[in-house]
């Protein structure tokens, strides 16, 4: 049994103007790492952590606007050791 679409008339939809648009935010900030501390051009270090994990901190900031990128660092045979951070915008 399918269920009949609530219908709208147009004349109740009003068109509005200078509403701001929200400021999106994904979560509480990461206090872990000191991502809202960072100056662009800043990096940081973090051991023993893949950069898939530190990489889903960045959503709350960059909502704001910052921009990050990191790169797994390895040591001289390959292994990880951690990842560095960058501010970027």
């Amino acid at each position: 049994m399918k269920l009949a679409k609530k219908e709208v008339a147009v004349q109740e939809i009003k068109i509005e103007k200078n509403v701001p648009f929200p400021v999106p935010v994904k979560g509480a900030p990461n206090k872990k790492y000191p991502l809202g501390e960072m100056e662009v051009g800043d990096s940081f270090f973090a051991p023993d952590v893949r950069s898939s994990t530190i990489s889903g901190a960045f959503a709350h900031y960059e909502a704001l606007g910052l921009k990050f990128s990191c790169r797994t660092i390895k040591d001289n045979s390959g292994l990880p050791l951690g990842v560095r951070v960058w501010r970027i915008a």
